[in-house]
């Protein structure tokens, strides 16, 4: 901004305090950037404030009016713009949804994990453009600004939710720009033009062989020696070579759902075999029948997503042997108990016939379908119920049918 924080017009702290709340609504994580971010700029701006004017009782009631308007625009917004997602936020114990990517890490081990993310090169010039910024006394203000956000924004969500690749964006900016600061500084104070193209090439370099790495398993295998220093985190382009065997099922599936009416439940929850793997598939695989709508999204995870409600009002099931997950199985209740049932043919599993297909997967896994017998059963429901409700005695969402 051209002007400080105390001499901004109010409109344009109401443009702040909007903005802020149109971050959360595109990624519900940025809430955690915006609470930080409100956080770190009263402490600034009032530790700035008393280290230049001494308790200036006027000049901080300017201030707290300032803040409070940035607060009230953002929060205003976010109630008009979103005031059910609001009272999600509010209302409801959120841990159900994070604890099981609650990881036992120390403040250590999270830092470490990060460091590992963006490799030992992004994370030294970070640091150096922390070095660079509190030097200059016309950065200093904007640095610390950064520095306490960004260990702000990194405590809150550590306490309810581990990093996971996914996440380390919202940390990305704040390296960023102090990445940026370094560079400028030096280009700033290097008069040799020379010396300033050298440096230019060294970091358009290093930042496409750092981009390489992540996306490109040729270039990658070269670093091996060095693999520390680069992101850790690959986005190499999938490999499948069950794909022949996928489009088979796909056509069986399609051929069984002649009816819009029909409705089809996976009961897999891992990367290979999920209801997602179904539902899109016609997005990759244009050749295959779009049936999207007539799967149902799965419960994968018990705290999560609770009782698989839906399971009961499809016609056909899809299983897989071994039973398909990522994580402990012991949170994963919700696909493992009505697919061990119904590959044994027990308990509600009775209620299923199976059908002649059988499909071979990458990595031994057989998926086979089942049809249910009968109409609606009580019964079944009851069981799922009961045996869920052993394990989260204190939790109805998960064994509570239709909740």
């Amino acid at each position: 901004m051209k002007y400080p924080f105390h001499a901004q017009r109010y409109r344009t702290l109401i443009i702040i305090g909007i903005s802020l709340s149109i971050l959360v609504l595109l990624r519900r994580w940025y809430g955690f950037w915006a609470v930080a971010f409100f956080i770190s700029l009263t402490l600034t701006e009032v530790l700035y404030l008393l280290k230049e004017y001494g308790f200036d009782r006027a000049r901080l009631l300017v201030l707290s009016k300032k803040v409070s308007v940035t607060v009230f625009a953002s929060g205003v917004f976010f109630l008009m713009a979103a005031a059910p997602l609001l009272m999600f936020f509010l209302g409801d114990d959120y841990s159900h949804y994070t604890s099981l990517y609650l990881f036992n890490n120390t403040v250590l081990m999270h830092f470490k994990r990060t460091i590992g993310h963006f490799g030992y090169i992004y994370s030294a010039l970070t640091l150096l453009g922390i070095v660079v910024s509190l030097y200059y006394k016309n950065t200093r203000k904007a640095a610390s600004f950064l520095i306490i956000q960004w260990v702000v924004m990194s405590y809150l969500f550590t306490q309810l939710h581990s990093f996971l690749p996914q996440h380390y964006y919202i940390l990305q900016p704040t390296m960023l720009i102090f990445i940026a600061l370094l560079i400028t500084s030096i280009f700033t104070n290097i008069k040799s033009r020379a010396l300033r193209i050298i440096i230019f090439i060294v970091c358009i370099s290093i930042s496409t062989f750092s981009f390489s790495t992540v996306f490109f398993p040729d270039i990658a295998v070269h670093t091996k020696q060095a693999r520390a220093w680069f992101p850790n985190q690959k986005y190499y382009p999938p490999v499948r070579n069950d794909i022949p065997e996928i489009k088979r099922m796909l056509s069986v599936i399609g051929n069984l759902l002649a009816d819009p009416d029909e409705k089809l439940y996976v009961l897999a929850s891992s990367s290979d075999l999920n209801s997602d793997t179904i539902q899109k598939a016609s997005l990759s695989l244009p050749d295959v029948k779009d049936i999207q709508k007539q799967v149902y999204r799965s419960s994968d995870l018990d705290m999560k997503d609770g009782f698989p409600t839906n399971l009961f009002s499809a016609r056909y099931v899809l299983v897989a042997d071994p039973i398909q997950y990522d994580f402990d199985p012991s949170k994963t209740q919700v696909i493992t108990i009505p697919a061990e049932s119904i590959l044994e043919g027990k308990n509600m599993g009775k209620s299923y016939k199976k059908l002649q297909y059988e499909f071979n997967l990458e990595k031994g896994v057989k998926v086979y379908l089942y049809e249910r017998i009968g109409p609606f059963n009580q019964a079944d429901v009851d069981f799922l119920s009961d045996t869920l409700r052993k394990f989260y005695p204190d939790n109805p969402h998960v064994y509570t049918y239709g909740f």
